[in-house]
């Protein structure tokens, strides 16, 4: 198979902007998805693949911010959340436990797309979605500190995102 041709470096923001898109996505869709009796994996998995991207994405954003190439977080890491956490702790971003809880939680799947294609005799824990939202608004806050002007342009009220 053919190597995609390469892409040009992005700034930090093009990958801070979709996380936080996919997370607004999230809470939208957190807020307005109807309960229904007997069902509490009602809509989990779009839901879930919603936040493993957006939680991929600030990874991404955090390296590429500390000069790693598009290249590499295209094709190095692609969607292993583990490994961009790790090499993205090693590159200084502040790891708190709760932040190695949402790796933890949406990681595996994420990287083996098991939230995007079930399969038979797998296993899918109950996430509580307000922490793991709570996690990444305060992943965003810490990038958002740590970039100048990677918010311009992309203003998100993160309060209304943690209701």
């Amino acid at each position: 198979m053919a190597k995609r041709p390469s892409n040009p470096d992005q700034l930090p923001k093009f990958y801070f902007a979709p996380a936080r898109q996919y997370l607004q996505l999230f809470a939208i869709a957190q807020k307005q998805t109807p309960k229904i009796a007997g069902d509490e994996f009602h809509l989990a998995f779009p839901k879930r693949m919603l936040l493993g991207f957006s939680l991929e994405l600030y990874l991404k954003a955090w390296l590429r911010f500390k000069d790693v190439s598009s290249d590499d977080l295209q094709y190095k890491y692609g969607h292993k959340i583990e490994s961009l956490f790790t090499d993205a702790q090693a590159k200084g971003l502040t790891a708190w436990r709760e932040l190695h809880d949402a790796v933890s939680q949406l990681a595996p799947q994420h990287a083996d797309f098991g939230f995007r294609y079930i399969r038979e005799g797998s296993f899918y824990m109950e996430m509580d979605y307000n922490y793991i939202t709570w996690i990444l608004c305060a992943l965003d806050e810490t990038i958002a500190d740590a970039i100048p002007d990677i918010t311009s342009g992309h203003e998100v009220d993160l309060e209304s995102l943690r209701r």
